[in-house]
Order: structure tokens, then sequence, then C-alpha cells
């Protein structure tokens, strides 16, 4: 998503999740539901979703088509923050017409993630026009593996689907992978068989996240000019009033204006997921998450504005809790040697 990648070498960091804690059996991996400390915000998510679960809908979800979020003009509440942000998104956008070429691979036209589950797996494929057949060696291993169709310009809208629909009955974890994961550049070429070796017991200490691009470091400083501007934007003005943006800033305790300034993740939206992570969050969050992600987006797959690129940057944030600036770590850290 951004203009160059960075190798980053692999670090042992064990991340305990900032909020909450879970108990996990050792060898089953299973773990009972998450515990929410007296401190923790859940008195914020409970008279959150009472008082705007009945107003956060769709009227709040504004398409990024509109001026207010592209920077057709200043409203009456915008902050001097959001005016500078939107002037110096406005000035990148006129100087930079899309499309933009951020990389100089050949997978723009695939958009899709899938997940895959171990003994306790489901996989999971946002698919555009990719041949799938490459699952069969995941489904041989006793993984449920379910194709879904990739909407939008990326695979966002299938992974917040899934989160939705399966809320009450994902299993221990979920891994999200393109639809043409074993060729994709940003993959590692055993991409398949760390796979077959999630540890869900690791993989919960590790935070509740792990990506799977670890050889593909990317952050701000990489970033084209308006890239950075645009995330902050989004998060802090555009989408302040969202419904998951409240409950992710209340949680992770993050402040209204500036928390995003610097960002830093493993790239392209490849990873796995403990379902404990999942349901730090109500399913609210995400029913909330999918109404933004669906919005019309005016742009194609490869431009610096397409809201997948900020997501990119925000999975290790919403289910791992760590810093904006993901640390690194290494396949040691959430599977079995």
């Amino acid at each position: 998503a951004v203009a160059a990648k960075v190798v980053v070498g692999f670090m042992l960091v064990y991340l305990v999740p900032a909020l909450g804690s879970s108990i996990c059996d050792a060898h089953s991996g299973a773990c009972d539901a998450p515990r929410l400390d007296a401190d923790d915000g859940s008195a914020f998510l409970q008279a959150a979703l009472s008082k705007e679960q009945a107003t956060v809908s769709r009227k709040h979800v504004s398409s990024d088509r509109s001026s207010s979020n592209m920077g057709g003009g200043a409203s009456a509440e915008e902050s001097p923050y959001c005016q500078s942000l939107r002037e110096r998104v406005e000035a990148f956008n006129e100087s930079h017409p899309d499309p933009v070429s951020f990389v100089d691979v050949d997978h723009q036209e695939n958009g899709l993630e899938a997940r895959a589950l171990l003994p306790n797996t489901t996989v999971v494929l946002a698919r555009y026009k990719e041949n799938t057949q490459w699952t069969d060696s995941l489904a041989a291993l006793g993984m449920n593996v379910t194709v879904r169709p990739a909407e939008g310009l990326d695979e966002i809208i299938a992974y917040a689907k899934y989160w939705v629909e399966d809320y009450e009955d994902m299993p221990l974890v979920s891994v999200f992978l393109h639809g043409n994961a074993p060729q994709d550049w940003h993959s590692p070429r055993n991409i398949l068989d760390i796979v077959e070796r999630i540890n869900a017991t690791k993989l919960l200490q590790l935070g509740g996240y792990a990506s799977l691009n670890l050889g593909t470091y990317l952050g701000s400083s990489e970033a084209l000019g308006g890239q950075s501007d645009l995330f902050m934007k989004r998060m802090d003005c555009d989408w302040k009033e969202d419904l998951w943006v409240r409950l992710l800033k209340q949680r992770l305790q993050l402040e209204e204006e500036g928390s995003f300034a610097q960002w830093g993740a493993y790239c392209c939206a490849q990873f796995a997921v403990h379902r404990d992570a999942v349901r730090r969050f109500p399913k609210e969050f995400y029913v909330s998450l999918l109404q933004r992600l669906e919005q019309p987006q005016p742009w194609s797959h490869q431009s610096w504005q397409v809201i997948g690129r900020d997501m990119e940057y925000l999975w290790h944030v919403i289910f791992a809790e760590t810093p904006v600036m993901e640390p690194s770590y290494g396949e040691g850290d959430f599977t079995d040697a």
C-alpha cells in the first residue's frame, strides 16, 4: 500500500493484550472468554451500545465520495486540525491524479482474501477470478474451506462480513489469505506451511493476531505524500462518529486527534486471528465497520485513496491491541516448530 517495502528481521516479542485476559488450555489451545478488567472501558462499551445503537446507522457513515470526506470545503464543525489535514489531502490529490501504482506487481485485480483454520479452523477465500485449487491441501488436513466473493476494491468487505455473520460460531483460529496467496509478491514461500503450524495458545499469547507477511513491513515513512494525511483524516475526522472508531479509541485509550500520525505494520492483510481477539469487541463493532467498508469508492484498486490500504495498518490495532506501530515478531512466536 505504499511506495517501498522494508524487510524486517524476526524478533521474539510476546504481546499480552493490553486490556482483558483469557485462560487457555496448554494442550488443546481452547480458551475461556476474555475477562474484562474493571478499568478496561467495558462500561463505555455497554453505554455506547445502549445509547448509540439506535442512531449509529448508515446516516453516520458518509461515503468517501462526498465532499466532506474528500475535501470539498470545510464544514461548520471542522476543527483546525481536520481542516489542515483536508487541505493537505486536497493538494496532494490535485497533483497526483489516480491511478497511482505503489508496487511493481501484477496482482492488482486480486483483491481477495481467504481464511484458513487448523483442526479448529476455517478457510475463507474472498475470490475474484483466482484459481483456488491450492486450498485442496488445506482441506485435506481437515480444515473447512469456504470461498466468498470479493466485493468492492479488495478483501475488506469479505472479511467484515465473516465477522458479522459468523460472530457467534467462529472457530478458535481464523486465517485470512489472498485468493492467490501462494504466489502473491508479499507472501512468504512457505505460507501454507505456516498456516498448518499455527498454535492457538501461542497466537493468543502474542495478542491474538499475527501477520503472515512477516517479510514486508511498511510504515508512514514509506507512504506517498497524501496517504498518511488521508489515514489520519479518516480516523480522526471523517469517521470519528462511527461506532467502531469510537469503541476502538476508547478501549485502547487513543487520543481523539493525532494517534495515527505515525503508523506501521506488516503489509497486505494476510493474517491469523484468535476467536477471543475478535470477541474483545461486540458484534455491533463489526456491523459498524462493515457499514463503513461497504461505502462506494470512486477509485481504482491501485489508488492511494482505497480504504483497504488504511485497514492494512489497523488490523493489528483492532485484534492485538498493540500500538499503532506494530512490533516485530517471527513465525515461531505463533506456530509450532
